[in-house]
């Protein structure tokens, strides 16, 4: 029977999942357990769904809790997880400039699908463009920087060196909290929005990137790093 909990200690196990079909956080993997008759002997009761194993270091836990998940509640997580996986997937090709198109050719679903997918990744983060959406993405830790960083090259940063006009455009790109457009850029560096695009546009060629989104994500990436 499953001891009365009175303190959890999480501590490291390799490979144990938490009960009740909820995955642990990286690196806390199993739980200190202490009696209530005798507190002061801990056992080590590992949160693993039946028949799993799990080791602490040498020692091998000691006790485990069935899986108690209802056939319910592991749909529901795993059409929880399919979701996320879709958000971050198609978040992350635009991130890398792909346009709906290439998209849905790379996920192989239709264009009208990475449309509705990208209308619900605009809705969670209250955001109205692809630019800010990236940006939001890279800031909330839901783009994978390495993966997204591996399709710019860092080094071309270069080439602004000194440009503080472009510099401050680049800023007002990635700043903006509502939206991302050429007008909302103008009244932020107070030029004209024909400047803007001007500007927006030799940056994109110095920067080899395919698009304003594309250059939103380069930019905060390059911030994020420390680069610029």
């Amino acid at each position: 029977m499953r001891p009365e909990i009175l303190i959890k200690q999480p501590i490291k196990c390799r490979g144990a999942r938490e009960g009740l079909g909820t995955p642990l956080t990286q690196g806390v993997d199993a739980v200190l357990v202490y009696k209530s008759v005798k507190p002061q002997q801990p056992t080590i009761l590992c949160p693993l769904y039946a028949n799993d194993q799990c080791t602490l270091g040498k020692m091998r836990c000691i006790q485990s809790i069935p899986d108690l998940r209802t056939p319910e509640s592991i749909s529901r997580t795993r059409t929880e997880a399919q979701e996320a996986s879709r958000f971050k997937d198609v978040l992350t090709l635009m991130a890398i400039g792909l346009t709906k198109n290439q998209i849905a050719d790379k996920l192989f679903i239709s264009p009208d699908t990475v449309k509705s997918r990208q209308s619900n990744i605009y809705d969670r983060y209250g955001v109205n463009s692809a630019e800010m959406a990236v940006v939001r993405g890279i800031r909330n830790g839901d783009i994978p920087l390495d993966e997204v960083a591996s399709a710019f090259d860092f080094g071309l940063l270069s080439q602004l060196e000194g440009e503080f006009e472009e510099k401050k455009v680049l800023d007002a790109l990635v700043a903006s909290t509502d939206s991302s457009s050429n007008a909302n850029i103008a009244i932020r560096t107070g030029k004209q929005e024909s400047t803007v695009r001007s500007y927006l546009s030799d940056i994109r060629r110095k920067l080899d990137v395919r698009n304003r989104v594309a250059l939103a994500a380069y930019y905060e990436i390059a911030k994020t790093a420390g680069l610029v």
